[in-house]
């Protein structure tokens, strides 16, 4: 059926011929907004038109891969997802390795618009991302719900399958409204110097990997890879993720080797509620590598099978600005394996941490320490940062009586102070400690620390 509409905020015009064009598909025009720009006239490319059956049983990704490509070749354009059980299982794009089902490069403009959780995109295959935007401009996925299918993660550098959304290289994206139920690597996985890009108000849950994923290099692999223009400006706000990275990485990874800069990470709910599957303790709620001038704003945090927040560098890198602030962790780590509830460490060569503030966060029930500034590089390369109006109750029910609700080890020139540090029963050893640290010496005044096992303040 070939059809010709218009539509506009007051109402809708619509001519169809009945001619049978599955290749050509059905094709109208919306009055929208594209992501990032100002108003424009959008094509409609309705996936059923192009072959799509949405069935649960023929295989769309043929009839999906057409639609947009037809949206790419106009320029711009919206290819909606009516609802429908639409069965992936064949590379229908031509991504790099036949890393993902979907695939569109060079594009612009292209807005995905599903009708919620009963548009759903599934596959069978493992390994595969199912639908990825690469070097592309003004990229919008909105109210679908994508199955990706759990299965162990094969790492290889730059050619990473097993994502429900990727985008690399994209400028000005985003990704909202969107379920994610299962993926192998980072289910949206943000790579190749993604910037501009909002992930807002998305549920992903039951993955193998990151729920967020941003990784500079294509591959966490210890390669050296820099993007020629490191991302910058990303804001993933208002999500809701668990029982996400049950096998590998952390709920929302930011593992930037080439100076990340200027993220908000802001109100967005993570918990689990179940053990993951490799036992790999590794698991943090949110990591921070080597990015700078990062927020880490509100955030909610429970069942983080290791450390909660956690801001660190890997060798040769850097960490500078970061503000953790307002998040409440609940219940970090375990007692057989440990973990704190923030925690800021530089690698062994690491080039420092540095203008940081941990404030006005609530910990409960650690394993480790409340919080835990460490620096393994070098003394002081930890250093100049406020830790102030935190409130630290119930850690280290991993060994009670042995750990700290602030320790802060070869640090320099950090401010701890008006923090609210206390135990329901014997738990902490010392309120604070200060070890082998500069210019960095809280006064017991300074803290409130009650009911725990030991001295207020320890310094060495």
């Amino acid at each position: 059926m070939l059809c010709a509409s218009h539509t506009t905020r007051s109402g809708v015009a619509i001519i169809c011929f009945l001619f049978l064009l599955v290749t050509t598909g059905c094709v109208s025009t919306v009055t929208s907004l594209s992501p990032g720009s100002g108003p424009g006239t959008f094509k409609v490319f309705d996936v059923t038109s192009f072959g799509a059956k949405g069935d649960g049983a023929a295989d769309d990704a043929p009839a999906i891969q057409r639609a947009l490509n037809a949206a790419a070749a106009e320029g711009r354009g919206q290819v909606t997802f009516p609802c429908g059980e639409y069965w992936l299982q064949s590379v229908a794009g031509a991504a790099p390795s036949a890393r993902s089902l979907l695939y569109l490069k060079g594009a612009s403009s292209i807005q995905l618009q599903g009708q919620g959780s009963c548009s759903h995109l599934t596959t069978s295959m493992p390994q595969k991302t199912v639908l990825e935007f690469e070097d592309s401009v003004e990229i919008s996925v909105t109210s679908l719900r994508i199955t990706a299918l759990n299965a162990p993660y094969v790492e290889t550098y730059g050619m990473d399958g097993g994502s429900a959304v990727r985008f690399t290289g994209v400028r000005k994206g985003n990704i909202s409204q969107v379920e994610v139920d299962g993926a192998s690597a980072g289910a949206l996985y943000l790579t190749k110097g993604t910037s501009s890009t909002s992930v807002t108000n998305n549920n992903v849950h039951d993955t193998y990997g990151s729920a967020i994923w941003e990784d500079d290099c294509g591959a966490a692999s210890g390669q050296n890879c820099l993007p020629s223009v490191p991302p910058a400006n990303n804001v993933y706000e208002s999500n809701t993720f668990t029982n996400t990275s049950l096998d590998m990485g952390s709920a929302i990874l930011m593992d930037d080797g080439s100076g990340a800069s200027n993220a908000l990470v802001q109100n967005n709910a993570i918990g689990w509620n179940r053990q993951t599957i490799t036992g790999n303790p590794e698991v943090h709620c949110i990591q921070v590598n080597n990015a700078s001038y990062v927020k880490v704003l509100t955030n909610s945090c429970s069942g983080t099978p290791w450390d909660g927040i956690v801001i660190t560098t890997g060798n040769n890198g850097q960490s500078l600005g970061v503000s953790i602030q307002g998040n409440t962790i609940q219940n970090s780590g375990t007692a057989s394996q440990g973990g704190s509830g923030i925690v800021v460490y530089d690698a062994p060569q690491g080039l420092g941490i540095s203008g940081f503030t941990i404030s006005s966060n609530s910990i409960t029930t650690a394993a480790d320490d409340g919080i835990r500034l460490y620096a393994a590089s070098k003394p002081g390369n930890v250093q100049q940062a406020q830790v102030e109006g935190n409130t630290v109750s119930m850690v280290d029910q991993r060994s009670p009586g042995s750990r700290f609700g602030i320790d802060i080890e070869y640090a320099a020139a950090i401010s701890a102070s008006s923090n609210n540090i206390q135990c329901n029963g014997k738990c902490i050893a010392v309120g604070v400690r200060v070890n082998s640290s500069i210019a960095t010496s809280p006064t017991t005044a300074s803290n409130q620390v009650v009911n725990i096992l030991g001295v207020p303040l320890l310094i060495q």
